[in-house]
């Protein structure tokens, strides 16, 4: 009950600035050429580094890259993608163990965190300050969009950044002013991913289709060509065969084995 003897699920939910930004929130990949400030740079680091890390280990390190041939480079192992070169600002998220090897070794001790649970840490650890960079980003009034295809060739990249073993680069950010201002993409509906007490499966099959037919409706909205099965069927294409088969194998000689 609540304080005016209300049924619990009857009580207003509370909107936060948080919960407007994320309803409006959109990818950009279209980005004015107006510089930001490095002062707000380095907030978005410093405020992104307030991620949830476990165990307080934050294996993750930054590295914001402003060199157009770097940066050009980077968008050639990247599957071409221009708005790495065009974009204000440039950050790579890396999980990063070094700090933990440096930290264990003041002390005698080896940190043996390679294997599955090693790399898993710190890829999520990673992925945590990347995304509170992102909110951290936008609560600003800037606009993102994140690179995942760092890992195309990670060996490469690190290479290029100058990464040391037991380093690679999760992702990319993609930070700056949207030349046009970004529409909120739609989402499942909370249905057909939150389940209470146990998983069940049974209202998938009607999800997907339903959410195929609000994912269409919304790219045609915006004036975007698509099939009917606007999420299915494109995620049948690109993720129907294996990708990045050779992934396992370059982390695990920059490091990360994953076994």
């Amino acid at each position: 009950m609540t304080d005016d003897g209300k049924p619990q699920d009857a009580a207003p939910v509370p909107v936060s600035a948080l919960m407007q930004q994320l309803e409006g929130r959109g990818t950009v990949r279209d980005f004015k050429p107006d510089p930001v400030p490095q002062a707000w740079c380095d907030a978005i680091v410093a405020h992104g580094m307030r991620a949830p890390t476990s165990s307080n280990r934050q294996e993750y390190s930054i590295i914001q890259v402003d060199d157009p041939q770097v940066r050009q480079r980077l968008s050639d192992l990247s599957s071409n993608q221009q708005h790495i070169v065009e974009c204000p600002v440039f950050f790579v998220i890396c999980a990063d163990q070094n700090r933990m090897v440096n930290a264990l070794g003041l002390h005698g001790a080896e940190y043996p965190a390679f294997g599955l649970e090693g790399g898993l840490v710190s890829t999520i650890d990673a992925a945590f300050v990347g995304l509170t960079m992102s909110y951290v980003a936008d609560s600003m009034g800037l606009s993102n969009v994140m690179i995942g295809a760092m890992r195309n060739n990670p060996v490469e990249v690190a290479k290029l950044l100058g990464l040391p073993p037991r380093c690679y680069a999760v992702f990319g950010l993609c930070v700056g002013w949207a030349a046009t201002p970004p529409r909120a993409k739609p989402r499942h509906a909370p249905d057909a991913v939150f389940h209470r007490e146990t998983y069940s499966s049974a209202a998938h099959e009607a999800a997907v289709m339903r959410y195929d037919a609000d994912l269409a409706a919304y790219y045609r909205a915006r004036g975007t060509e698509t099939i009917d099965a606007a999420w299915s069927g494109v995620m049948s294409q690109k993720f129907g065969t294996s990708t990045r088969t050779q992934l396992r194998a370059q982390l695990g000689a920059l490091g990360f084995p994953f076994e």
